[in-house]
Order: structure tokens, then sequence, then C-alpha cells
């Protein structure tokens, strides 16, 4: 335990003796590349050409040279066992939930498996059947499940996978019954949307080679619409800039087709890039085969529609920052979009951020943070009142409706000190129950021992600087104890609670961890991710030190 403990110590040692390392050598070549008028110098732009033998070298040489020192870490190979029998400890994960039909289909990744495996089971209560072992497949591959989709009457589903995490899937389609795949194979692509009502043809994203490597590869992407049983190389271009050039679809986004049981009178499409803005479209369905739909805008970027938009029958539900840091809740119609005469739903609050929504039969399900804690309320949509609910413990919560025809949703919990639980939440009542599948791992007693302490730092600039501290109870906090900060602030991705049993089996040895809310994130809305971003982004860093 005192060994893995002086891991941090010896870490601290060890950066402080790197200046006496002997490096690889890196030579210099001048290059230069011309932007816009300016021309910028970089002497190792050499290092980015991973098909020239002497980069490769350069790079062995630095792992060795990285392997040569972590191996000298007292404790390390302690540490890691201690963290691989917590591994297996941990229950089976499931992840990527769909319904259809009666069916629930499901990826589950075993302790101790670095990937999941596809299955299914007839209600949440039913046997669990194995659909997709994406290990056992190719053998001498290991392939990964990316997505997968069911189709409407639950007989077949499209699966995406991916050789090692390559994100350029192969999509094929299996027969659910007899679990074999059809002769379908559509490659390269970067994205499976869905099916068709009358389950005859799926929906995806192609590119143009699955060529990681290729500047070019992912440029002009195109939403196709293949027929089940039929050659791909006849697959329409269902909408991409091509298609729709009077839309000017920029060359670097992917155009996106999606259709929805909530609302089968549309079609739905966007384009999505790291914008985090909606721009959305809508058209009626009987334009489907049409070969020319005529688009109407359903969401423009001005519109400042994010994190979420719900199809409820003929009304749009969307959050919204415009005019609203913290976010508001707006409401319109699909047969007439009108976001800048929106219905306020739920206006904007000053001491909490609307992070996301769902909805269940009769309700939507709002997610709210305080810039660490979830809130959860409920929109009655038949009474148009809305009222918290209240969650079983304080903690970061994920909210879903699996089967949307319920007012049953599962929230799962998580925080600083408590390992992820699932619960169900019938919104009539309010009442949570323990949920079927993701279950919390039973740990050893010490981990009940974890405190949580939020406090705010004063900033390089005077902000207030959110800080969750985690210790082991008893501690003496006098700046002696060995301290691990983990943080991260861009694109509005919050620091928000959650259980680590890597980070927690640190803390429990005596281990202080600092989580600083730096700007970048959202922690406190939308104001807080822009007070990181771009010219102002050196907040980041700045919050951090």
């Amino acid at each position: 335990m005192k060994r893995i403990a002086l891991v941090f110590t010896i870490c601290i040692s060890a950066v402080a003796s790197f200046a006496q390392l002997k490096y690889p050598a890196t030579k210099q070549v001048d290059s230069t590349n011309t932007y816009f008028g300016v021309t910028y110098h970089d002497k190792y732009q050499w290092l980015e050409n991973f098909k020239d033998s002497t980069v490769v070298s350069w790079f062995k040489q630095q792992a060795n040279l990285t392997d040569s020192v972590m191996g000298k870490i007292s404790g390390r190979d302690e540490l890691i066992a201690e963290w691989k029998a917590l591994d297996k400890l941990q229950p089976a994960r499931i992840n990527g939930r769909k319904y259809q039909a009666g069916k629930v289909f499901y990826r589950k990744t075993m302790p101790g498996e670095k990937v999941g495996k596809l299955y299914y089971r007839d209600g949440m209560n039913g046997p669990e059947h194995l659909l997709f072992d994406p290990l056992t497949y190719e053998k001498g591959k290991t392939l990964t499940v990316e997505e997968y989709y069911p189709n409407y009457t639950a007989t077949m589903i499209a699966i995406g996978y991916s050789e090692q995490g390559a994100e350029v899937p192969h999509i094929k389609i299996m027969n659910i019954a007899t679990k074999q795949f059809l002769p379908d194979d559509l490659y390269p692509t970067a994205g499976l949307e869905g099916w068709t009502f009358d389950n005859k043809s799926i929906l995806y994203i192609s590119i143009k080679t699955g060529n990681n490597a290729d500047p070019e590869s992912r440029l002009n992407p195109k939403t196709k619409l293949h027929v089940v049983g039929t050659d791909s190389k006849n697959d329409l271009d269902f909408f991409s800039n091509a298609s729709y050039p009077e839309l000017k679809i920029d060359k670097s986004v992917y155009p996106y087709v999606t259709l929805t049981e909530d609302n089968k009178n549309y079609i739905f499409a966007g384009e999505g890039s790291v914008q985090p803005e909606y721009k959305m479209y809508i058209a009626p369905i009987s334009q489907l085969k049409s070969g020319k739909i005529q688009w109407k805008v359903l969401a423009a970027i001005d519109d400042q529609l994010v994190r979420g938009m719900e199809f409820v029958g003929d009304k749009v539900f969307a959050i919204s920052h415009k005019d609203a840091l913290n976010y508001k809740l707006l409401q319109t119609t699909l047969s007439n979009p009108d976001w800048k005469n929106a219905k306020v739903i739920a206006a904007e609050k000053k001491d909490q951020t609307l992070e996301s929504i769902t909805h269940s039969k009769d309700y939507l399900l709002l997610s709210y943070s305080d810039g660490i804690n979830t809130h959860l309320s409920k929109y009655n949509l038949l009474t148009g009142k809305t009222t918290e609910v209240k969650m079983p413990y304080s903690g970061t919560a994920y909210s879903f409706c699996l089967n949307n025809k319920t007012n049953i949703c599962t929230v799962g919990i998580t925080s600083w000190s408590k390992p992820y639980t699932e619960y169900d939440v019938n919104l009539v009542t309010d009442v949570f129950t323990p949920n079927t599948l993701n279950k919390a791992p039973v740990l050893p007693a010490a981990y009940k021992d974890l405190v949580v302490k939020e406090v705010e730092v004063k900033g390089h600039d005077g902000t207030m600087i959110p800080l969750s501290i985690i210790y082991k109870a008893g501690t003496k906090m006098d700046g002696n104890n060995p301290c691990l900060m983990d943080s991260y602030g861009a694109y509005g991705i919050s620091m928000s609670p959650g259980f680590d049993p890597k980070e927690s089996s640190l803390v429990i040895k005596g281990v202080v961890l600092a989580i600083p809310h730096v700007r970048g994130g959202s922690e406190k809305g939308e104001a807080w991710y822009k007070a990181g971003y771009k010219t102002t982004k050196p907040n980041t860093w700045k919050d951090f030190n």
C-alpha cells in the first residue's frame, strides 16, 4: 500500500530529472505552408509522414525511452494489479439500448473485455440472446460494434462494425431469427441512420475511402438510401451537396437524415459538424421516393438550438441559448416551425443550466445542472405544468425513455463517491426503482470512506473557479498530501461528477483528487463555455494552474 502511494512522489522526481534524460536526436528540416497569404515555417513537419521509416524509428525510440522511465516507478506494477482486480468487480456494462416491437437491443461488455457484444431480449425481463460477437466474427481481427438499428418489426437489424475502432464501419444486415447476415455489405461509411418505414431500405452516410490518413476521404459525404438485397453501387444519393446544391452544404459537414416514429409524417435532415447549433430541414414523408425533395428549414443556426430536440405529435421542443446563456426550452410546430415566435416552455434559470430533454408518453423530462449536480423536472404534456422530480441522491444523472409509449424512463446516477447505478422512474408517481440491467459494483468497504468537498478558488483574473475535492475520511488537509489534478475544458463539455474506480483507489490511499471546473466547459452555462473559447482559450489552462 505504501509503495503504491509513493508512485506520485516518484513521478514528481522523474519529471524533475527529465532534463538529464538523453532524448533521441530530432533533426530539423525547414518546410513552409502558406495560409490566407501568411507563410508559416515548421521545422518538424517531417514527423507527420508516418510512411517514412525514419519517422517510425523516431517514434519507437521515444516510446522506448518512455517505457524505460515508467518501468522504474516503484509500486506501478502493484497499482496495475489492483486496478485489474477492481475491474473484475465491475458488473457487465450495458449501453446503446434500443427498443423495437417489444424487443430490447443493447451492447454488453463484460469485466476485462475491451469490446462489447450485441444482444437482445424480449422485454426488459426476457431471456438474453447473443446476436453478434465482434471477437469471433472475423478470425484474427479485433472488431468493434459501432452502431446498430433494428427495423420497425424487429425482424432485421443493420449493424455497423469496424476494425480496431477505425470508425469507418462496414454495414451489414442480419436476419434476427436466423442470426445470419444477408449478402449486403456497405463500405466505406461514416454512420448508420436507420430504416425506412416500409422496412425495405436503410439510410447511411457514405464517404469516399476508408483511409483515415487521406484528408479527402471524408469531404463531401453523402447520405445514401440502400434497398436491402440490391447492389450498393446503385444506392441513391438521398441527401448531399451534390443532390441538393441549392442548400450549399459545406464539404466538411455530414449531411444526415432521420425518420422517427414520434412523427411518421415527415423526413428530417440536417448538417452535422462541430458547431453545436442545429441546422435542420424537414419535408413531407410523401416525398421520400420523389427523387427531388422540397426541403423546408426546420432550424437555422441563428435560432441557436442546441443540446436536444424532441418530437411529440406535431409539436417540436428544443433547447435554445438565444438570449438565454443558461438555456431555455422552446416549443413550436412541425407543420409551421417558427422559433422566433416559439412558446417558452421552461424559461432560463439563473442558478441552473438546462442540459438535456427526453420524453415519455405524457411528460418531458428535463435535466438541469447547478454546475456540479443534476436536478430533474418533468413537464406534463397534457396540463402544461412543470414539477420537480426528486432523485434518490445527488450526483450526475443521465436520462432516457427507452419506450416513450409508456411513462417509465431510465435515470442513471453517479457521483464522485458513488458508482454509476440505474433506476427506472415512473413519471406519474416519481417513484424510483432499481433497473434490471446496469447495477452498481460491490466494492471493498474502504470506498465508503470517500469525502467530497465543493469549493471555489479565485482564478488569475479574479473569476471564482469551482473546484471539486475528493479525499479519504480522516485525511489531514494541510498541504502535505500527494494530489492528482484532473480536468478538461473544451467544446462546452463539463467535468460532471462521476465515479472513477482507478482514481478512487488512489484516494483511499491518501491521495487528494482535485477537479477544477475550468472555463471552456459549460458548468456555468454558455458564458462559461465562451469564456474559454478561441480568443479566450488561455483562460482554460490558466484556470487549471
